[in-house]
């Protein structure tokens, strides 16, 4: 028994307000400011983050977890989460292939599995691979075929189209790692199988089932396919004779127009009397430019595999798997190399991140790191990074990776910089090569998944204004992920033009007064509560949230409360109310800020883990709660039913079975532990009745905003009148004024 009669009840509460707007005064500066975000929480079903749209708000991921509560085989299934709507969708929704439907005792004849999701940049379309045979047509043989799944914005399940339709052995490298361009219409992928395309001759096939690349071209009449290589496993085998094949085609990656293609490749491509060829079949990388014949490419990258530090990892040139590697114009590409790729700078061979540009064929190393000795000694490679898996955006304006080097110091202090040497976040403003800007985005805690940082490897994507990222990782990163599973983050850099003169106060939403916030003591909030922000020009204008998913940001104003991101309920110039992130620690000194469309405002704040407060009918904090009654009606025939009414409230009718209730509604009690939490209330000066609670905890309609519910039996005999109400934490001294609640 938790419901309320109206949502718009609660939210009426959650938005009660008391403009306090004093004159503002400001200071100027020119910086930015970070936010981060924990978009999920799988509670240790680790997932894998695929692919982001280029404005930032749609990603896609892979995941056997039950998130939507649609997954209780945990089959590994696609997901989708819409940071505008705030929705997760699971967008495939497949079973396993039993050896007999009528017996289930008999066993899984083939395992489904729905892999490598990557999203369009426009946000509308997904590839990817899956073996099941009921998304779209039969898949008897239960092949990894190629799907393209149409979910718009607003639409909350998708359609789906089957691209390849071929017959092979179960395997999950029969078609594989797809990508596709920003409108969906382009596909490119990897498939071991004799796909017949549009440019199929006797040269041009795949008779030997080797890796080769394709396109698929979405609309195009007649034959969509389009076979980009055709080598043959002869072509790459070591002094010819045949024992050691070296050839392969893998990794590859289109520009978001559609028209460059990336990928990497251990056959040659170069005619005999090129300079530039792979004759030792190394992994290079090549692009390919869609319209050209099929094996006409360039190759990006010329090394060897004497490009290999002493004891360091055998991968030369890496494509990673789920990284936006090309600008939609196909005019810049990022990789890793362990190459010496400009002028002796990498003479080390160090893992490092490469720029390439496509139209000048020019490199920019952007990674540099020095080992103390040539050759690295053993504890030289032991503090060797790899493995950044370097991500550009769209607009082709900005870099990430993943980093335990300290690339962009602030100060000498851990908090500022990465001397700590955990796995963070780094953005490179790359829109001058000659002068890179490092900045670091994310200040994490180790992970306790790995001893060695360096193997906690997150995948990045940055959108195109340069200002979203977002990454997976095992890390803490807000303080929502002590299981250490696998989960995707968001960092929100926004621009600060000046800061605000004036402090602002935070304080219990459902206590405060604007009087005492603003000259009281220090005030104290629990986290997950709802707070309350006091000051001047906190917003240009006045917004309440449009429903009970709140938004982190509120005509142009955000809170941050210790690098986190808080949800916002209703925003004004002198009046903010939040939610207080639920990951805060509880301390004495918390600090704050307000970011009003790049004004900041400041301040700190004493967190607990329960400091309870009641919602008033004045939304002062005294006077008449904001409570309502509940009686519990009993029909002849036994049917029960609860009718919600304003105070005040009747007390049971019988001593033995209880049928009259007070729902309160509040703030800052749920994280109480069981039985931490009473109700009292008194007339007078007489002796304090405590009510026995049948619920206490988050109010389940606005799980998202810091209100929470307690549900109190009106015993029989309570006396009538008006009765001093208070809700009292065994751990917390409450200060809550006096409030009442009547009864008759």
């Amino acid at each position: 028994m938790k419901r309320i009669v109206s949502s718009a009840f609660a939210l009426a509460i959650l938005c009660l307000t008391s403009h306090f707007n004093p004159t503002p005064a400001q200071t100027t500066t020119q910086t930015d400011q970070l936010s981060s975000f924990q978009r999920t929480d799988t509670t240790s079903s680790d997932l894998i983050l695929r692919g982001v749209s280029d404005d930032g708000k749609r990603f896609v991921f892979e995941s056997m977890g039950n998130l939507t509560g649609e997954n209780s085989d945990l089959n590994q299934e696609i997901f989708l989460y819409d940071t505008d709507s705030q929705t997760l969708i699971q967008v495939t929704s497949t079973k396993d292939i039993p050896v007999d439907a009528a017996d289930a005792t008999k066993g899984v004849d083939t395992h489904v599995t729905n892999n490598s999701p990557l999203i369009s940049g426009d946000g509308r379309y997904i590839v990817f691979t899956s073996n099941s045979g009921t998304l779209a047509g039969d898949n008897t043989d239960g092949n990894q075929e190629i799907f393209l799944a149409f979910l718009p914005p607003g639409a909350t399940t998708a359609t789906f189209t089957r691209v390849t339709d071929t017959k092979g052995q179960k395997e999950i490298f029969d078609n594989y790692t797809p990508t596709i361009n920003r409108d969906g219409s382009v596909i490119a992928f990897v498939s071991t199988q004799n796909i017949p395309a549009s440019n199929s001759t006797a040269t041009v096939n795949n008779a030997d089932l080797n890796s080769e690349i394709y396109l698929y071209r979405r609309g195009v009449s007649g034959n969509p396919f389009f076979q980009v290589t055709s080598k043959l496993d002869s072509e790459a085998t070591k002094d010819n004779v045949g024992v050691t094949v070296l050839g392969f085609n893998a990794a590859p990656f289109l520009s978001g127009d559609g028209k460059v293609l990336t990928f990497v490749s251990g056959f040659d491509y170069a005619p005999a009397s090129a300079t530039v060829n792979n004759k030792d079949f190394n992994g290079e990388i090549f692009i390919y430019r869609v319209g050209d014949d099929a094996n006409v490419v360039t190759q990006v990258t010329n090394t060897t595999s004497a490009d290999v530090i002493a004891g360091g990892t055998l991968v030369v040139n890496l494509l990673t798997l789920s990284a936006r590697h090309l600008s939609n114009d196909g005019s810049l590409l990022v990789f890793e190399s362990s190459g010496d790729l400009v002028s002796g700078k990498n003479a080390d061979k160090t893992r490092e991140v490469f720029l390439y540009n496509t139209v000048t064929k020019t490199f920019t190393q952007i990674t540099d790191q020095k080992p103390a000795n040539i050759p690295p000694t053993a504890a030289d490679l032991a503090r060797i990074d790899a493995n950044f898996l370097p991500s550009i955006n769209s607009a082709g304006t900005y870099l990430t990776f993943g980093s335990v080097l300290d690339l962009a110091p602030v100060t000498t202090t851990p908090a500022t910089n990465n001397q700590a040497g955990n796995r963070e976040i780094f953005r490179v403003n790359i829109t001058n090569p000659a002068s890179l800007l490092f900045r670091q985005m994310t200040f994490t805690q180790p992970s306790a998944r790995f001893l060695d940082q360096r193997q906690n490897t997150p995948v990045s994507w940055i959108n195109d204004s340069g200002n979203l990222i977002t990454f997976h990782t095992s890390s803490n990163v807000t303080g929502g992920n002590s299981d250490t599973s696998f989960e995707i983050f968001q960092v929100l850099i926004r621009p600060v033009t000046s800061v605000n003169a004036d402090t602002a106060t935070v304080v219990n939403a459902a206590s405060f007064d604007p009087t005492a916030a603003a000259t009281g003591g220090p005030p104290t909030i629990a986290r997950s509560a709802t707070g309350a922000i006091f000051g001047t020009s906190l917003a240009n204008s006045t917004a309440f949230t449009p429903s009970a998913t709140l938004p982190y940001d509120l005509a142009g104003v955000s809170v941050t409360v210790a690098g986190v991101a808080a949800r916002l309920v209703f925003v004004s110039p002198g009046q903010i109310n939040f939610q207080f992130p639920p990951t805060i620690a509880a301390a004495d000194s918390v600090a704050f800020t307000i970011n009003n469309n790049g004004l900041l405002s400041n301040g700190t704040v004493k967190v607990a883990d329960v400091a309870p407060a009641i919602y008033t009918a004045s939304s002062l904090g005294s006077g008449p709660a904001a409570a309502q009654c509940l009686a519990v009606l009993t029909a002849t025939d036994g049917t029960a039913t609860s009718v919600y009414s304003s105070p005040p409230c009747e007390a049971s009718t019988s001593a033995d079975t209880p049928d009259r209730y007070l729902t309160i509604y509040g703030t800052g009690w749920r994280n109480a532990a069981a039985g931490g939490i009473s109700v009292q209330v008194k007339q007078g000066t007489a002796d304090p009745v405590t009510l026995t609670t049948s619920y206490v905890g988050i109010q389940p309609d606005f799980r998202l905003s810091g209100l929470d519910q307690i549900n109190a039996v009106l015993p029989k005999d309570l006396v009538k009148g008006v009765l001093t109400l208070t809700v009292l934490s065994s751990s917390t001294v409450t200060s809550q004024a006096s409030v009442t609640i009547e009864i008759k």
